[in-house]
């Protein structure tokens, strides 16, 4: 499954895990996703929102 394709309530949910975790290894875990997964879909949201969600470090 594409990350293009995963439902915004999935796609929210995956990325309140990474807000709580505040790593997105730990929450991609979580959610039995890939990291990479868990990133695009934050920068998905974040380019349709047109502002950063979280710092990156």
């Amino acid at each position: 499954m594409s990350v293009h394709s995963v439902p915004n309530k999935v796609r929210n949910r995956k990325i309140k895990w990474q807000a709580l975790q505040k790593h997105f290894g730990r929450a991609a875990a979580e959610c039995f996703v890939s990291q990479l997964t868990l990133r695009a879909g934050v920068e998905k949201l974040e380019k349709e929102l047109g502002a950063e969600l979280f710092e990156r470090t």
